[in-house]
């Protein structure tokens, strides 16, 4: 008697079976690996390539802002105006005659002006023409040398004038009044003995001792923008030579400037 005959899978439904057991495996391990409530997969947006037109638009612009950024100034605090000195009122100011040196210009020669040129009414022409007696000659830091008027007379009303080739700021003046070439020149020449001195629509008449020594003229303040000053003899002490003598003469600023 034959036995039952074993029933067998069809080769292709095995291969199927197998392929279905696969995939749902490998849909299962998909589950798990993925992040819960995101997508599996994503799109990736389009590129579109811009024009080269374009491209150079928005560099412009890019370097546009920059250079706006660079060039904002940067705020600085507005400075604090100095205050406006108070103009010198010329009128108010004194001079005197010192016969000592005002200390506080003599202390070197930081304060010392000098004269660019100067002028004078006339002038003393001698037979050696070697020796110079012109308006300068007051003013050349030698007293060895001298200013002579040349006029006839004493000398009286004769006028020296000093320039300066700027406006100074004058407070002191220092005389070598006469001939100071020596003792004897001095005893044998005509010097002032009263002198008016104008600058700045100023005028001061001085008095002078008959003395081979240093005088001073001070200004209770600087005399500001001085651009000449002149000298005008009004009494002389006289002597043998009729003609009257100025050695030298020298200005001072005040120590304030």
């Amino acid at each position: 008697m034959a036995g039952k005959r074993k029933k067998t899978i069809p080769p292709i439904l095995g291969v199927l079976l197998i392929l279905l057991c696969a995939g749902a495996l490998f849909m299962g391990l998909i589950t798990l690996i993925k992040p819960k409530n995101q997508p599996l997969f994503f799109s990736i947006p389009k590129f579109t390539p811009k024009s080269a037109e374009e491209s150079g638009k928005e560099g412009e612009d890019a370097s546009g802002d920059s250079q706006t950024a660079e060039a904002t100034p940067t705020e600085t605090p507005t400075p604090t105006p100095e205050p406006t000195p108070t103009p010198v009122d010329p009128s108010r100011i004194q001079a005197g005659y010192s016969a000592a040196a005002p200390e506080q210009y003599f202390t070197d020669n930081a304060y010392r002006l000098f004269v660019d040129s100067a002028e004078a009414s006339s002038e003393l022409i001698q037979r050696d023409e070697t020796i110079n007696n012109s308006p300068i000659r007051a003013f050349d830091g030698d007293v060895s040398s001298s200013w002579q008027e040349g006029a006839e007379g004493y000398g009286e009303g004769e006028i020296l004038v000093a320039h300066f080739n700027e406006p100074v700021s004058v407070a002191c003046m220092k005389l070598c009044l006469g001939n100071w070439k020596s003792e004897e020149a001095y005893e044998r020449n005509g010097r002032p003995k009263i002198l008016r001195i104008d600058l700045c629509g100023q005028a001061y008449e001085i008095e002078f001792p008959d003395e081979m020594t240093e005088h001073f003229v001070v200004f209770s303040e600087p005399m500001p923008d001085v651009d000449s000053v002149s000298f005008t003899i009004g009494e002389t002490y006289n002597s043998y030579f009729r003609d009257c003598c100025i050695s030298e003469i020298e200005f001072y600023k005040g120590n304030e400037e």
